[in-house]
C-alpha cells in the first residue's frame, strides 16, 4: 500500500470519527476560506485598465443574486469600497460597468458613438416587450431610422419623432386633453367622496393612497391619449400594466417565464388588448377615434416599414407604459410629503390656491390657471417640493452598451460588449454633493437654486442626447393631479411615513414598503368654492 493511500484512509477514519456538528463545522470554514481566496483572485476576464470588480463569491452568477434581493445594498457597497468612482459588477455573466460621478456620466453621454444608447434599447425591447425582428425590419433598424417607407418618406428614429411630438403644439393639445381628464376624474372622486362619507361616523374613507392615485391618474391620462372608450372595452388594461410594472425587473434581467408567470402573463395580455386596439378592424377603428398621433401616428409609421401587428402592438405598449410607470408613484410621494411634513401644508396650500377661480356659472367647476401652478416663480415651493421629491424616490438608470473600446472614462478603459450603468440615486444621495442632510426632505431645497434640480447631479429623466421628452408633460400632469387633490381632499397618515423599497430592483420611482393607507374625506373649503361665483371675485380660504 502506497503512503498517500495509507495516508488517506487515516484521514477518513479521523472524519467519520467527528461528531456531525463538527464535520459542518470544518466543511463551513472550508467555504468561508475558499471564498476569501476566490476574492483575492482578480477575475478571469478583467482587464488591467478597466474599473476595479466588486468582489464576487459565485463565478459567472457575479452579483446576480444579490443584485435581484437588493440592488440598492449592492451599489451602496460598491460606494462604500470605491466612492464614486468606476466600477464593474457581474449580473448574468456579464460586465456591467457602473459610474456615478457627473463628470464620469457626462463623459459616457459625449461618447455616444463607441456607447451606444440604440444597442441598449433593443436589448430592453427584446427582454422587456418581447419584440423580435420583423422580416422587413430589425428592432436595430427600427431604432436606427433611416427606412424608405411606403409612402415615400424616410422613417425617423423614435427618440426624435418623441421629441417633436412632446413639444409645441402637440405637446398643448395633449397637456390640456390630459389635464381636463384629470380634473373630471377628481371632480367625479369629490362627488363620490361626498356621497360615500355622508353616514361616516369621522366622515373619512380608508384607501389605499398608491392605488387611489394610480387609478384617478392612469384612467385619466389614457382616456386622454388613447381615446374614451380604450379602458371602457378593455377595463383591465390599468391593472394588467401595473401587474407588469411590478416585475419589470424580472424581464430586465432574463429571469425565466417559469419563475416570473404573473409578469408575462400580465405582459401578453397587455399585447392581445393592443393588438385588438390597433387591429385592420371596424372594432379596432372605432377604439382609436379620439387617439393622439403620439399614440396612433407611431404606430402608422411602423405599418408602413413593415413591422408586423404584434411587434406594433409590443412597440405601443412602450407607450403605455411609458405614461403610467413614474407619474402615480411620484404623485404618492408627492402628497405624502406635502401631508405628513409638519406646517408645509398649509404653505403649499396658500401658494397654489390663487391658480384656482370660482366658476363662472353655478354648478360649474372652479377653473384652473395651468401656467399659474406649474411655474416655478408662482409656485417656487410646490415646484421645489416636486423637485425634492424626485431627487428621494427616483431610482432611474441609464444604459449604454459598449460597442468599441473607449478610453478615457473616470482614468479608465471600457471594453466593447459590456453594458455601462449610470444610476442616479446614489448621486442623489451622496453628501458630496447635496451635504450632510442629503438623505433627508427638505421642502425649500430648490426654492433659492432650482438649477440644482437640473443638470448631472440630478437625473430622474436620464441625460445626454437620450434625456427623456416626455419630462415637460410628466411634471405638468404630476403637478395638477397632486394640487387638484389637495384642493379638493383632506388626507390623514394614520401610520406616518413608510418605509422605502430600495431593495427591489427599480428603473424608475420607487414604491413603499406595503400597502400605505390613507384616510381622506372632502375639504369643506372646495366645496365652498365651488358653490361662489367668479363675479364676487372669491378665493378660497386656506
Amino acid at each position: 500500500m502506497s503512503t498517500t493511500t495509507a495516508l488517506l484512509q487515516d484521514l477518513m477514519s479521523v472524519w467519520t470519527d467527528l461528531s456531525t456538528p463538527t464535520r459542518i463545522g470544518i466543511m463551513g470554514l472550508g467555504v468561508f476560506f475558499g471564498v476569501q481566496l476566490w476574492n483575492m483572485i482578480p477575475a478571469k476576464d478583467a482587464q488591467p485598465d478597466e474599473p476595479p470588480y466588486l468582489p464576487y463569491s459565485i463565478p459567472w452568477v457575479g452579483h446576480t443574486l444579490a443584485f435581484a434581493r437588493d440592488s440598492s445594498r449592492v451599489f451602496n457597497t460598491a460606494l462604500q469600497r470605491f466612492g464614486l468612482q468606476p466600477f464593474t459588477l457581474k449580473i448574468a455573466g456579464q460586465k456591467h460597468y457602473v459610474l456615478t460621478h457627473p463628470s464620469d456620466v457626462q463623459a459616457v453621454f459625449k461618447a455616444s458613438r463607441s456607447l451606444t444608447f440604440d444597442g441598449s434599447t433593443a436589448q430592453v425591447l427584446k427582454l422587456i416587450y418581447g419584440m423580435s425582428d420583423d422580416p422587413d425590419i430589425s428592432v436595430e433598424e427600427m431604432l436606427h431610422g433611416g427606412k424608405h417607407l411606403a409612402d415615400g418618406t424616410i422613417m425617423e428614429d423614435p427618440h426624435t419623432w418623441f421629441r417633436r411630438e412632446l413639444s409645441g403644439k402637440p405637446l398643448e393639445i395633449m397637456t390640456d386633453r390630459s389635464v381636463s381628464e384629470i380634473h373630471r376624474n377628481l371632480d367625479a372622486e369629490f362627488d363620490r367622496l361626498v356621497e360615500s362619507t355622508k353616514n361616516a361616523a369621522d366622515g373619512q374613507e380608508d384607501v389605499g393612497a398608491l392605488l387611489w392615485a394610480r387609478n384617478l391618474l392612469s384612467d385619466a391620462v389614457t382616456a386622454a391619449c388613447f381615446g374614451p372608450t380604450f379602458l371602457k372595452r378593455f377595463p383591465r388594461t390599468i391593472d394588467a400594466l401595473w401587474e407588469m410594472d411590478d416585475g419589470t425587473y424580472k424581464l430586465m434581467y432574463g429571469i425565466p417565464e417559469m419563475f416570473a408567470k404573473e409578469v408575462y402573463s400580465a405582459r401578453e395580455e397587455l399585447v392581445e388588448t393592443l393588438k385588438t386596439y390597433l387591429g385592420d378592424t371596424e372594432e379596432g377603428a372605432n377604439l382609436r377615434k379620439g387617439a393622439l398621433p403620439i399614440v396612433v401616428g407611431r404606430e402608422d409609421v411602423m405599418k408602413m416599414a413593415g413591422v408586423s401587428l404584434d411587434g406594433r402592438a409590443r412597440g405601443v405598449l412602450t407607450i403605455l407604459q411609458a405614461f403610467h410607470t413614474n407619474s402615480a408613484p411620484t404623485s404618492f410621494w408627492f402628497i405624502l410629503y406635502c401631508v405628513i411634513t409638519p406646517g408645509l401644508l398649509s404653505r403649499i396650500l396658500a401658494e397654489i390656491s390663487p391658480a384656482y377661480s370660482a366658476p363662472s356659472v353655478p354648478g360649474e367647476q372652479p377653473t384652473l390657471d395651468l401656467t399659474y401652478l406649474v411655474n416655478p416663480k408662482t409656485c417656487p415651493l410646490f415646484h421645489s417640493v416636486y423637485t425634492e421629491v424626485l431627487r428621494l424616490v427616483s431610482s432611474t438608470v441609464s444604459v449604454r452598451v459598449v460597442d468599441e473600446d473607449t478610453a478615457n472614462i473616470g482614468g479608465y478603459t471600457l471594453y466593447k460588449g459590456a453594458k455601462v450603468f449610470c444610476p442616479g440615486r446614489p448621486l442623489q444621495m451622496s453628501e458630496e454633493f447635496w451635504g450632510s442632510e442629503a438623505r433627508e426632505f427638505k421642502a425649500e431645497r430648490f426654492v433659492a437654486r432650482p438649477q440644482d434640480g437640473t443638470g448631472l447631479k440630478m437625473r430622474p429623466f436620464g441625460g445626454g442626447p437620450t434625456l427623456c421628452p416626455g419630462r415637460h408633460f410628466a411634471a405638468i400632469e404630476v403637478k395638477s393631479f397632486v394640487a387638484g387633490a389637495l384642493m379638493r381632499f383632506n388626507f390623514e397618515f394614520p401610520e406616518g411615513m413608510p418605509e422605502m423599497d430600495v431593495k427591489t430592483p427599480c428603473l424608475g420611482v420607487m414604491r413603499s414598503v406595503g400597502v400605505c393607507m390613507t384616510k381622506i374625506s372632502p375639504r369643506p373649503e372646495w366645496i365652498k368654492l365651488c358653490a361662489s361665483l367668479s363675479s364676487t371675485e372669491e378665493k378660497i380660504e386656506c
